[in-house]
């Protein structure tokens, strides 16, 4: 769970992927607590900003609803865990 969103477009912007699933929620904080990124359905990810300005490089908390295809069924999940940020 690193990212790197230096400029060389290599893994520029955080985003969960995955066979079977499809994100409804993403919210990353950081590490006092304050939400830094929240992201729709629509977006494509965190690129590593927080109020037009770089975030610094370190650990972020995230916090992630989706949808998971379970025997022809819709569910839906809740996950959370850490990011790090590389620059």
């Amino acid at each position: 769970n690193a990212f790197s969103p230096n400029k060389d477009s290599y893994n520029p912007t955080y985003f969960p992927r995955g066979n079977g699933y499809h994100v409804q929620k993403l919210t990353i904080y950081n590490r006092w607590g304050e939400e830094v990124y929240q992201l729709d359905m629509n977006a494509s990810g965190w690129d590593g900003t927080y109020r037009g300005e770089a975030a610094p490089e370190g650990v972020y908390f995230y916090s992630c609803s989706y949808e998971l295809m379970e025997m022809g069924l819709s569910v839906r999940h809740h996950s959370n865990g850490i990011i790090h940020l590389v620059r």
